[in-house]
């Protein structure tokens, strides 16, 4: 158990903070890039090339600054207030279609609980070194 206790936060953060960046990294794929700005389009939204580049951004700065705990509180927080609207617009399991929802809903749920992995994130570097 001491080998958990010991390890349990540093390999949590890396894992949370490899989520984010991989997923950023994705999107320079020119291809995946492209398929990424027309969904984000087909929700409605204007200018889906600079959402998806905020988007980028956004995950690759916060989930580095997660990895190295450099204004971790702050990138936990900013990650997890991206997350709402982008899981309840992405992923709206109550309209979907019957063939939809277990897809969805899942999506929605791992969303839900990667939200959670950066409250206790952000929780725990707060409560450990003070706010950095």
């Amino acid at each position: 158990m001491r080998f958990l206790d010991r390890f349990s936060a540093p390999v949590g953060r890396a894992m949370l903070a490899l989520l984010f960046v991989t997923a950023g990294l994705t999107f320079f794929s020119k291809s995946y890039f492209g398929f990424a700005r027309s969904v984000i389009g087909s929700y409605g939204l204007p200018f889906p090339g600079e959402w998806l580049s905020l988007t980028m951004v956004l995950e690759i700065g916060c989930g580095a600054l997660l990895l190295i705990r450099r204004a971790a509180p702050y990138a936990a927080a900013a990650l997890f207030l991206w997350m709402i609207p982008a899981t309840l617009m992405f992923h709206p399991f109550w309209i979907a279609t019957p063939d939809q929802v277990p897809d969805q809903l899942f999506h929605f749920l791992k969303n839900v609980g990667i939200a959670g992995g950066l409250l206790c994130l952000r929780a725990q570097d707060r409560n450990s070194k003070g706010l950095q």
